[in-house]
């Protein structure tokens, strides 16, 4: 390792895809959803957004500096994975500054790109969307009350009588037409097949939080719809890409594992 670098360059051993596959596929069996479940296309979509002059502005000053100003209030990171955080909230619409305080930007085009997108989706359609942070989630719904649009929430600190009627409010009320949830709080065990779209607003850097959210809409019984789509908000040029290469980097490695046995054996 090069003494230039703060961390270790890990890479997987040659041949360690071999053994990891022997071990599992000693103890398990894989099928997949396609093999034993007639559902419908799913299609992946991307719809780029910008952010506007003043989160610009903070993200480069934080990615450089790791601290960013908005008039007298400063949004500070100690450590890069702080970093990586406080760049998505900046990205997202907001930050949290150093005496946590949290601050909206004002118009923010990410958001407005999201709604525009619902509006026209939930007229046919009923919609997920996925966002990360406690923050989002106010933003969007503030943005849905003004458009009349009906939603519901599947979020961390909910209790249990509160998920199940926010649930069963998305399933079976037609005028309910969009959930907001949290891919921790909304991403296991829960069926959401009503909707045909998700949209996600924010996501992090779990493969696993990523595709069981991806899987509440996408499972049987969604064979009611022609296709379910999920389309991931990014703006160009930031972390969000990051993010993205870093969830498909992981899924191949992933896929790398688990399929060894299948390449090896045809």
């Amino acid at each position: 390792m090069p003494s230039s670098k703060h961390f270790p360059d890990w890479q997987p051993l040659p041949g360690m895809d071999k053994i990891f596959n022997s071990k599992i596929y000693a103890k398990a069996m894989r099928v997949k959803k396609e093999d034993c479940l007639d559902l419908p296309p799913f299609v992946r979509q991307k719809l780029y957004t910008k952010m506007n002059a003043e989160q610009t502005r903070m993200y480069k000053q934080m990615k450089a500096q790791f601290i960013a100003y908005l008039n007298d209030k400063a949004c500070v990171a100690t450590i890069a994975l702080t970093k990586a955080l406080r760049l998505q909230q900046i990205v997202s619409g907001f930050f949290v500054t150093d005496e946590g305080e949290t601050i909206r930007y004002e118009n923010v085009p990410r958001l407005k790109v999201l709604i525009e997108a619902v509006k026209d989706l939930a007229v046919e359609h009923k919609v997920i969307v996925w966002a990360c942070f406690k923050e989002n989630y106010a933003m969007i719904s503030k943005e849905l009350e003004k458009e009349e649009i009906d939603h519901a929430y599947l979020i961390g600190g909910m209790s249990d009588k509160a998920r199940r009627e926010n649930i069963e409010a998305f399933r079976e009320d037609p005028s309910t037409r969009v959930m907001i949830a949290n891919q921790a709080a909304g991403g296991v065990g829960i069926n959401l097949i009503e909707s045909s779209y998700s949209v996600y607003y924010t996501k992090n850097f779990s493969l696993e939080q990523d595709l069981q959210s991806e899987a509440r809409n996408y499972r049987g019984g969604s064979e009611m719809h022609k296709k379910v789509t999920r389309i991931d908000l990014v703006c160009k040029g930031t972390i969000d890409e990051h993010i993205s290469d870093s969830l498909e980097a992981k899924q191949d490695m992933s896929e790398n594992i688990l399929a060894f046995k299948e390449r090896f054996l045809s």
